[in-house]
């Protein structure tokens, strides 16, 4: 069966919809701290960055991230697509920080739309239908916080990518073993550790699923895989660090305190209706239900897979003071692990399961994008749950007071934002011409299930 028309489809599908609820500008200290890597490589080569928040002064007097390296490199395509940009318009105002800034920010949404089809991939890949595994890519965008996450330049997205990536490679390895599939594994094994140094939590996970079946051979080769990835990785970790600090080993984290009651952060964290995963996703229900759909073995060990990982951030991230993730929306730190909470809801849904499993996924799609609707709108630098974000058209009647700037009382819908400003210009033509792009997109994907049917 040819997948390659619904995988094209539901990437432009879920790319076109989200450009329509674009921000089009950051909210954090953390992206400023991005920009600035991104910019320095761009353009001089360098590393170096302004002083500020997690910018760590080196023996040499200058300040740098202490951040991985992947990440802005990752950014530099989109960067430069700033600078056509810029060259095109100059600096003006729907920018608002910059071509640059807004480039990148709209590279996050492309990532957010390139995992959607890699979470596609992965349920056709364990079985999944069609319709099922796409039903559900779209209600992990759409219905959980990864909406209000694409919004940002935050390095989560692109860690769930990662894994996504890893997990196809390994799952593609074990029905097929092809030198291709281990140069995956490797290459993700290589840039998770620069994207982020917790990610080797979810490699020990993934690794023991690799080995798991196969030969003798075929598990010799994915481990080896893996160690040829992650030392290059740590290799390339530990330059960066010297590069920057004049030593191979850094704690990036040095100001993590893990001493937090888990009695009062793990329910907050699970159940809670600022912080908690069931409120703001309640597909991740799905994981506790998934070991009785499971049919085969790989599948059973999938299951538990996931559910280790799962476990082990929550318990890694509730022990830490900043369990809550800050001023950041929602469930800031476990958010991309929720395709591994979902994984299981291919079999879920499937044509000869129970009406009741799709009628709860329907209820948790609808319940899930309201949920999170208020994190796409409201400013998150001021309103970070459902509960304190204000209004939708209460934001919406507010009078813009600053054209080229953002205020944390101001409406974060930029195509919205242009359309107010502008009324008898071409932006509504054109804000009208994504929204029938997006409907068409959709149209082609219901399409492309008729014709593979």
């Amino acid at each position: 069966m040819n997948d390659r028309p619904v995988q094209f489809w539901l990437f432009a599908f879920l790319l076109a919809g989200l450009s329509i609820t674009f921000a089009g500008h950051g909210s954090f200290v953390d992206e400023n701290l991005i920009m600035q890597v991104t910019d320095s490589i761009a353009q001089r080569g360098s590393l170096e960055a302004m002083p500020g928040f997690q910018a760590l002064e080196a023996p040499d007097g200058k300040y740098y991230s202490r951040y991985g390296i992947a990440f802005p490199v990752i950014m530099l395509p989109w960067y430069y697509l700033g600078e056509v940009l810029f060259w095109l318009f100059g600096h003006h105002a729907v920018f608002f920080k910059g071509s640059h800034f807004f480039a990148c920010l709209w590279g996050s949404l492309f990532i957010t739309a390139l995992t959607g089809v890699l979470f596609y991939r992965v349920c056709r890949l364990i079985g999944g239908e069609q319709a099922a595994s796409a039903a559900l890519s779209i209600v992990l965008i759409w219905g959980t916080s990864f909406w209000p996450y694409s919004q940002t330049l935050f390095r989560l997205t692109t860690t769930t990518a990662i894994l996504l990536i890893l997990l196809e490679c390994i799952l593609r390895h074990q029905q097929q073993a092809r030198w291709l599939h281990l140069v995956g594994i490797a290459l993700c094994a290589m840039v998770g550790v620069n994207l982020r140094e917790d990610i080797v939590i979810a490699f020990a996970f993934l690794g023991l699923f690799a080995i798991a079946m196969g030969s003798v051979q075929e598990r010799g080769a994915r481990a080896s895989a893996f160690w040829v990835g992650g030392l290059l990785g740590v290799a390339i970790w530990g330059w960066h660090n010297y590069v920057r600090f004049g030593t191979f080993f850094i704690e990036n984290y040095a100001d993590l305190e893990f001493n937090y009651p888990l009695l009062i952060s793990v329910p907050n964290l699970l159940w809670g209706w600022g912080r908690g995963l069931l409120p703001y996703s309640p597909l991740c229900l799905l994981l506790v239900f998934s070991f009785r759909s499971a049919k085969k073995h790989r599948e059973l060990l999938l299951w538990c897979t996931c559910f280790g990982i799962v476990i082990a951030y929550l318990l890694l991230y509730a022990k830490s003071h900043m369990w809550h993730g800050g001023r950041c929306w929602g469930p800031r730190h476990l958010y991309y692990l929720l395709p591994f909470c979902m994984l299981p809801g291919v079999r879920l849904l499937a044509n000869d399961q129970h009406w009741g499993w799709k009628a709860f996924a329907a209820a948790a799609f609808v319940w899930g994008m309201l949920y999170n609707w208020p994190g796409v709108y409201a400013h998150t630098g001021a309103y970070q749950s459902f509960a304190s974000a204000p209004g939708f058209f209460e934001l919406l009647m507010r009078p813009i007071g600053h054209p080229d700037y953002i205020t944390f009382d101001d409406l974060d819908l930029w195509w919205v934002r242009m359309v107010r400003m502008y009324p008898y210009s071409l932006w509504p033509v054109a804000f009208a011409g994504l929204i029938g792009l997006t409907l068409y997109c959709g149209w082609r994907l219901w399409n492309s299930f008729k014709q593979q049917a």
